[in-house]
């Protein structure tokens, strides 16, 4: 079976990566224009990933993913809680948390990030966009996995690929901190709930 894995951050892309290593599979990242363009110019990109600029790519017309024999999937995450994980991650907790989500990242003071601007720009992406192509198609993933549900989306994961269902899920690169809803006020809620309407909305998450 050709495994495809559509790769978000911050939703358990690490962990399911550890889970592929040594399996057949091919995992993408797709980019708005503007951080593909950037990263392309900095040689940004590392790996094996195949980064692609989503406005330009159609990824339902590749055989890879019309096979019979193909099956592609991707995770998401409730966005209040992602948007917590994000500023750990990109932070450190050296910019607050109200900083984080209300600042454009064009006018984040970098010295204030322990990851370069461009990560920040690929995460801030809605996981919409990072899981469809050109066409903004959910439909090209045959299965949504939930973060929250991740132990038994490996399971699935593992059943696809032939491995051992039975080996506990590693937790790879998890960000420390509290509940997320502990670090939002009214106003914090309603910024995360606009800029991550159609997250919201697509896989039926509420605060």
């Amino acid at each position: 079976m050709k495994i495809n894995f559509i790769r978000t951050m911050k939703s358990a892309g690490t962990t399911v990566q550890s889970i592929l290593g040594g399996y057949p599979h091919q995992t993408y990242i797709l980019l708005s224009e503007e951080v593909y363009e950037h990263g392309k110019k900095t040689n940004s990109w590392a790996g094996t990933n195949i980064y692609y600029n989503r406005a330009k790519t159609d990824l339902m017309s590749a055989p890879r993913f019309v096979s019979d024999s193909s099956w592609t999937f991707g995770f998401v995450r409730n966005p209040w809680d992602r948007m917590v994980s994000a500023w750990k991650w990109s932070t450190g907790g050296k910019m607050s948390f109200r900083q984080f989500v209300t600042t454009d990242i064009k006018d984040m003071d970098s010295k204030l990030l322990i990851v370069r601007p461009l990560h920040v720009m690929q995460i801030r992406q809605t996981q919409f966009k990072l899981l469809t192509d050109k066409n903004n198609d959910i439909g090209l993933l045959d299965h949504i996995c939930k973060f929250e549900n991740i132990d038994n989306e490996v399971k699935l994961i593992r059943e696809k690929l032939g491995a051992n269902t039975n080996q506990p899920v590693p937790h790879l690169r998890a960000t420390s901190h509290k509940h997320y809803k502990e670090y939002y006020t009214d106003d914090l809620v309603d910024i995360v709930a606009k800029e991550y309407e159609i997250d919201i909305r697509t896989f039926k998450y509420e605060y």
